[in-house]
């Protein structure tokens, strides 16, 4: 292989771009190693005239050092060496010889094992821990020594069940299921789910108990990672500082703070006015008011506007919200709507919205309407980890029932944009969640009830079908641009096939794009259908109104064009 080379200047005039390429240039070491050179090479300069060169050499060093492993794999007896290659480079051409062989090999080594002696039967599992006559090796174990500790098959059909699986169960599927084509996945999540606890372990800096807490976790679930080393030297610095501030109150106060609770910041900064952390406080202040401004914006609602105002009376946005406020008040509609308020009747503030889609005040009756109901979550199931999003919530706070400590929890984005991150361990953990907000409201998060949910937009139907939860469910029709509810339905209970249909005709009233929101009765989780499109019929009918115009002038063009080529005087002539 050639290995194209460019004109340089001087070392010392080159810039940083061509300093990286010279060194992959003149690098002497593994294949391996120069791999991950050129694959940082690639990341760092994803626009440089050399990326296609780049990826071309490193995909050549690629096959050159899978075709060194396999050609290891293949002349040697030891199964994990196979297992390994096989896992690293699953879409080898050499893959397919390589399970060959390792089926031979665990063939040989069945055939050679004494059924009638429990370590023999042990020592084959061992070998073979996804053996094809595993299940007859366990059997044998089993009725040698009925209270033998077997250990648990980790099992997976498709993307969805990787993702359900905790870190540990995770690296026994690698394990025991080398030859699967999901192992890449696997592999894949496992890193996404390290970078995810090396996350949450620097996000506790702050708080030296939390931060020590899941190092130990991060440890526990990867011995062998690069980044152990790093957040064990920073632990041993923080905790360094940490002790050589432990008398300080106001230090021992921040560590232990709430940096996302406006009222936590500012009960500390009344008590330790003189604080060293004085303006990180300023800081974290700023970012609470553009929280509550961006909010107070996008509702355009009287209890979100008072929300900013209250908390910040003199602040960057109050003379504008301010306006703001003054113009809903001076609403014709709006003794009605504080009327309506203080009744509380949702079916009436329902009412008005949907008689009153065009009056500012329709923001103001919608919040109204999200305080007085219940919270809810939505879940979604990434290679991280379980991504929950907290919806119609005020200022939520999270409580974690964790006995077992099955779980970690990612809440940073909590109390601005209402998502928690989760990672089990145990999928069916013990371990569930408490979310409170500022309205008193309450719900209880346990995991393993998750609902499933598709749809259908047919002609004059909507076809669902509804699994797991526990019924009835409740759907709710969702307006993507307003970011309201418009319609709801209680008491869904699905036929034998988990189907629900719901005619279009009864939505006749809904118009423009709609996300359907399945919720579970039982514990407030719901799933997110989106892209249904509804057109309103008086729409249709001034839509169909205008279009039988056009069509009636173009024919008349038409026949007026065809009389005048003719040459017949005709009534149309008489005024030209």
């Amino acid at each position: 292989m050639a290995f194209i080379c460019y004109s340089k200047p001087a070392y010392g005039q080159m810039s940083q771009e061509d300093k990286s390429w010279m060194q992959i240039e003149t690098f002497s070491g593994s294949n391996e190693k120069k791999i991950i050179l050129l694959n940082s090479y690639i990341k760092q300069y994803p626009n440089s005239e050399r990326k296609r060169l780049a990826i071309t050499y490193r995909d050549e060093l690629k096959n050159i050092y899978a075709d060194a492993i396999y050609e290891k794999a293949l002349t040697t007896n030891d199964p994990q060496i196979i297992r390994d290659a096989i896992t690293k480079y699953p879409n080898q051409k050499k893959a397919r010889i390589a399970r060959q062989r390792l089926n031979l090999l665990d063939q040989k080594a069945w055939s050679k094992t004494d059924k009638n002696d429990s370590l023999s039967l042990r020592n084959y599992v061992s070998n073979f821990p996804g053996g094809i006559h595993k299940k007859e090796a366990m059997a044998g174990m089993i009725r040698f020594d009925p209270q033998i500790n077997i250990p648990e098959t980790a099992k997976a059909e498709n993307n969805t069940d990787l993702q359900k699986m905790g870190v540990k169960t995770l690296q026994k599927f690698i394990v025991q299921n080398s030859g699967s084509p999901l192992v890449v996945e696997a592999q894949k999540i496992l890193v996404q789910k390290e970078l995810f606890y090396y996350k949450i372990a620097i996000s506790n800096k702050n708080n030296i108990v939390n931060y020590r807490n899941s190092v130990n976790k991060f440890q526990e679930l990867f011995p062998k990672s690069k980044r152990l080393n790093e957040l064990q030297n920073d632990l041993k610095a923080q905790q360094v500082i940490y002790d050589s501030n432990k008398n300080n109150p106001a230090f021992v106060a921040w560590t232990k703070l709430n940096k996302d609770d406006l009222d936590e910041l500012r009960k500390y900064n009344e008590k330790f006015p003189d604080s060293e952390f004085k303006e990180k406080l300023r800081v974290l202040e700023r970012k609470q008011e553009e929280i509550l401004y961006n909010k107070a914006l996008k509702r355009n609602s009287l209890a979100e506007i008072d929300l900013y105002l209250k908390a910040f009376p003199n602040g960057k946005y109050s003379a504008k919200l301010t306006k703001d406020k003054k113009i809903l008040q001076e609403d014709k509609k709006y003794d009605e709507v504080k009327k309506l308020i203080a009744e509380g009747n949702k079916y009436k503030l329902s009412e008005f919205i949907k008689n009153n889609k065009t009056n500012p005040l329709k923001n103001t009756i919608a919040n109204t309407i999200e305080k007085k109901s219940d919270l809810y979550y939505l879940i979604n199931l990434t290679d991280t980890g379980m991504v929950i999003q907290i919806m119609n919530y005020d200022r939520p706070s999270i409580t974690v029932f964790d006995p077992n400590q099955d779980i970690t929890i990612d809440s940073t984005q909590l109390k601005a944009k209402g998502v928690i991150v989760a990672n089990f361990d145990i999928y069916n953990s013990e371990a569930y969640l408490i979310i409170k907000d500022s309205n008193n409201r309450e719900r209880k998060i346990k995991i393993d009830r998750t609902i499933r949910a598709s749809m259908k937009q047919l002609k004059d139907l909507i076809a669902l079908i509804i699994e797991g939860g526990i019924p009835p469910y409740v759907l709710e029709f969702k307006n993507i641009d307003v970011g309201y509810i418009e319609r709801s339905y209680e008491e869904i209970n699905t036929n034998s096939k988990n189907e629900y249909i719901i005619s279009t005709d009864s939505l006749s009233d809904l118009s423009g794009q709609y996300d359907l929101l399945v919720k579970n009765n039982d514990n407030g989780q719901a799933v997110v259908l989106s892209g249904l499109v509804f057109e309103n019929s008086n729409n249709r009918t001034i839509y169909f109104s205008i279009l039988a115009v056009g069509v009636l002038f173009l024919t008349i063009g038409v026949i007026r064009l065809y009389i005048r080529r003719s040459n017949k005087k005709t009534i149309f002539d008489e005024y030209e």
